[in-house]
């Protein structure tokens, strides 16, 4: 067994944070999250997310019928959101399958969700609206 694989092996894997035998907040194969962690792997890790948000969004009735600049608004609402979140903007959804922007637009922002990041709601409501 090569050295790699000892140390994956004595250090286990883990996709959710556990306290290790010394008490520090770890996750995957031993990463600390009491460390910073470097540019690639915020990268990296940033990649996976909105990748992960492009599939749970493809699965929307809407989506097909999209132009790319509206399909970025809906990836970044799951992102902010988790796509339970963005699936509870049915009014809005509903408006999507009837090609209606305007009215989607409007659901965005009269949503609590709004009132808490009125600036990002406000340039993606546009970008729905305007297509861009």
């Amino acid at each position: 067994m090569s050295g790699l694989e000892q140390l994956r092996a004595d250090e286990g894997w883990s996709a959710v944070p556990y306290t290790d035998s010394r008490g520090v907040l770890t996750i995957g194969i031993g990463h600390r999250l009491d460390l910073p962690l470097c540019a690639a792997a915020i990268e990296a890790q940033f990649a996976h997310d909105v990748a992960h948000a492009q599939t749970r969004c493809a699965t929307l009735a809407c989506w097909a019928t999209l132009s790319a600049p509206r399909q970025d608004v809906l990836v970044n609402m799951c992102f902010n959101l988790g796509f339970r979140g963005l699936t509870g903007f049915r009014r809005m959804l509903a408006a999507l399958d009837r090609r209606a922007y305007g009215a989607a637009a409007a659901e965005m922002r009269a949503s609590r969700w709004a009132a808490q990041v009125p600036a990002r709601a406000a340039r993606l409501a546009l970008q729905m609206e305007h297509d861009g």
